[in-house]
């Protein structure tokens, strides 16, 4: 599932040119309803869950929001987006960064209203012949372990609408996030950058 920087990022700026037309297209509404709130930018400088004893422990759920991508003071789109178990929402989501050799244990809850069900890719240590998606149906939690083993760096995404990373055009298209695996013994200090393209 490790993909080159280039292929990453062309996937990425598909997307997100996706959706631009999604938005111009009429089928994303330009105003928040009372209870979704504006999606924050992640700076990915700060990893997230709890790393304890080799173990990180992370809980995130899905919702949706107002994406406001050309500016605060400019109407947004409403897509879904990752947050941390009672955080904002963010894109790209949370990042997950931890030392090789540690054991994740991840709860999702897929609380985005009026979205089909969710599958998780990118949960699972590298090397690896294949994907392992998991699914979670709306309104459930689902959970998955998995140790990550192989310095590098990965991504997970989400789909609620079936399509694969290179086709999501829509509302599910910004359900991604960073993986860091850094080498024993590092002292990480940089900040990721997950391109999810130009959007104007």
């Amino acid at each position: 599932m490790a993909r080159s920087p280039l292929l990453l990022r062309l996937s990425l700026l598909r997307a997100s040119i996706g959706v631009v037309l999604y938005a111009i297209l009429g089928l994303a509404v330009a105003v928040p309803t009372a209870a979704q709130s504006d999606i924050r930018i992640h700076g990915n400088h700060t990893a997230a869950g709890k790393l304890d004893g080799g173990v990180l422990t992370l809980a995130l759920e899905t919702g949706v929001g107002n994406w406001r991508f050309n500016g605060d003071d400019k109407p947004g789109i409403q897509v879904q987006a990752f947050a941390e178990a009672g955080g904002p929402l963010q894109i790209p989501g949370p990042m997950i960064r931890v030392p090789a050799g540690t054991e994740i244990q991840l709860s999702i809850r897929h609380a985005a209203a009026g979205s089909g069900k969710l599958v998780m890719h990118g949960l699972f240590d590298r090397p690896a012949a294949r994907d392992a998606p998991v699914e979670i149906a709306p309104g459930e939690t689902g959970s998955v372990r998995f140790r990550l083993s192989t310095p590098g760096t990965y991504y997970y995404w989400g789909s609620t609408t079936g399509k694969p990373l290179t086709d999501r055009f829509g509302v599910d298209s910004q359900l991604h996030g960073a993986i860091i695996v850094d080498a024993l013994g590092a002292c990480p200090s940089n900040r990721i950058l997950l391109d999810g393209g130009i959007v104007s």
